[in-house]
C-alpha cells in the first residue's frame, strides 16, 4: 500500500480532515494520512474525548475496500494486529501485551494505544471508504479521567529511541501494508485467530456496557466477523458494539 501523508503541527482532529477529503476526492483517498502532533479536539469510540498531549502518535487513514460495511469492521482486528506486531518488536521481553475487544492495546494491562473506525458511504449508502483513527501514547498518558487506565511506551520500558513518534508511524505503517493486503488476500480467519492468541478476558467473565442495557457473562469466542461472543446465564450472544469492562478495570 502506497501513503500519501499531511503532517500539522495543530488541528481540531485528524479523523475530521481525512473525512473532508474522502468527501470530496473518493476516489483518491486511499493510503492518505493526516498526523498532528496535537489534537484539540481528538476523540474516541462515541465521541468521547481523546486527550492528546504533545510527543504521542495521533493519525489517521483512510482506505478503500471494494467490501461491504459489514466485512469492512474487520479492519478493527487487522489494524490492531498490524499495531501490535509493530509494538512487538520494541517492548522488553516479558512485556505482557493484550487486545481489549473491539480496538484497544494494552500493555500489563494498561492502555497504550486505541484505534478507532468510521464508515464514510454516498447517498446509496454505499461504502466509499473506512476512515481509521490511531492515538499511541509514545511519552506521555492521561492518569485519571479514562476509561481503562493508561500508560505509554516510555512508562512501559520503550527506550525514547524506539518509541519516538515518527519512529513508530513508520514501523506501523509498514505493518499495516503487510495486514492489510493480507486480509484482502486471505480473509479474516487467521486475523481472527492471531487477534485471539492474545485476546484480554478470554474464557473470563466480563461485562458490557450497551447502549440500553448491562449485559454479564463469560467471553467465549469472535464469530467470523469479529463480534463478541458471550456466554450468559441463560444464552449465548453474540455483541458487535459496546464496552467491555473485566474484574480488575
Amino acid at each position: 500500500m502506497e501513503f500519501s501523508i499531511h503532517h500539522y503541527d495543530e488541528i481540531d482532529s485528524t479523523m475530521n480532515v481525512v473525512r473532508d477529503y474522502l468527501v470530496n476526492n473518493p476516489t483518491k483517498s486511499h493510503g492518505y494520512i493526516v498526523q498532528s502532533d496535537l489534537q484539540t479536539g481528538g476523540r474516541g469510540r462515541y465521541g468521547r474525548q481523546w486527550i492528546s498531549p504533545i510527543g504521542n502518535l495521533y493519525f489517521s487513514l483512510c482506505v478503500t475496500p471494494n467490501v461491504n460495511l459489514t466485512k469492512a469492521s474487520e479492519l478493527s482486528f487487522v489494524i490492531c494486529l498490524a499495531i501490535g506486531e509493530a509494538l512487538q518488536e520494541i517492548l522488553p521481553k516479558k512485556t505482557k501485551m493484550l487486545y481489549k475487544w473491539p480496538n484497544d492495546i494494552l500493555i500489563d494491562d494498561l492502555k497504550v494505544c486505541g484505534i478507532l473506525l468510521e464508515a464514510n458511504t454516498n447517498l446509496k449508502n454505499e461504502l466509499q471508504g473506512i476512515i481509521i483513527g490511531i492515538g499511541l501514547n509514545c511519552l506521555d498518558f492521561p492518569e485519571s479521567g479514562t476509561l481503562v487506565p493508561a500508560t505509554s511506551l516510555i512508562d512501559r520500558g520503550v527506550s525514547a529511541a524506539n518509541a519516538d513518534k515518527q519512529k513508530m508511524l513508520d514501523r506501523i505503517l509498514q505493518k499495516i501494508s503487510f495486514f492489510y493486503e493480507y486480509w484482502l488476500k486471505n480473509g479474516f480467519q487467521h486475523i481472527r485467530e492471531l487477534w485471539l492468541e492474545r485476546a484480554k478476558g478470554l474464557n473470563e467473565p466480563i461485562k458490557i456496557r450497551l447502549e440500553q442495557k448491562e449485559l454479564t457473562g463469560i467471553f467465549r469466542d469472535l464469530d467470523t466477523q469479529g463480534a463478541l461472543i458471550v456466554e450468559t446465564e441463560n444464552e449465548t450472544i453474540k455483541v458487535t458494539a459496546g464496552d467491555v469492562y473485566f474484574k480488575s478495570t
